[in-house]
């Protein structure tokens, strides 16, 4: 749910040919915020531009509206809730370099604080333990490779347990089962095997 809020702390003064800058928050939510921005200019320009950067990456510039002589705003839409950096750029109307300000925080040209600290990750305490836990506000999954490892680890668990379960090959292929062969297909057995024959003429 996104919150509504106006409030506007304080306004920060740049320089030349920049004057007094402010922004305030509109409106904050899970999927960004709304932050209103004025600055002045005491030089004709055929554009203002607001840009900002946030801890990863340079945000898109917006052009802002002359409400009157010499004030300009504007409507900036931020993907995040984060306390970025702001600065304006004016192109003039001769087609000369652009002139940019100096760089200030949100939180510095009027946006409440408590904006970017109730995006933050709250620490509280698990009861009776003392032990700190983090509770992040957006969703969580768990790691699809966790799932992953633990499927392999039973498919090999399984096949351990299949090839030990098997006769041993070397045994099944020659037939050599432990059982004596009655069929008569094996070896041929010598009866007289063990017997002594006598000479007729050792009598």
């Amino acid at each position: 749910m996104r919150s509504l809020l106006s409030l506007v702390l304080l306004s920060v003064t740049l320089s030349s040919p920049f004057g007094e800058a402010q922004a305030r928050a509109v409106e904050a939510g899970p999927d960004g915020m709304t932050i209103e921005v004025e600055v002045e200019v005491d030089q004709s320009a055929l554009v203002v531009l607001v840009r900002g950067a946030s801890r990863l990456e340079e945000l898109a510039p917006v052009a802002l509206v002359e409400l009157s002589p010499g004030r300009w705003a504007g409507i900036v839409e931020i993907a995040i809730v984060e306390d970025i950096l702001v600065g304006f750029e004016l192109i003039r109307p001769d087609g000369g370099s652009a002139i940019v300000s100096e760089l200030h925080r949100l939180s510095e040209l009027g946006v409440d604080p408590a904006v970017f600290a109730a995006a933050q990750p709250t620490t509280t305490s698990t009861a009776g333990t003392g032990v700190p836990t983090v509770t992040d506000p957006g969703p969580s999954t768990a790691p699809i490779w966790l799932a992953v490892a633990a499927g392999a680890a039973a498919l090999a668990l399984l096949l351990v347990w299949w090839l030990g379960d098997r006769p041993d090959g070397d045994d099944a292929a020659d037939g050599d089962s432990g059982e004596p062969d009655v069929d008569g297909d094996g070896p041929a057995v010598d009866e007289d095997a063990g017997s002594i024959d006598v000479p007729d003429g050792g009598r």
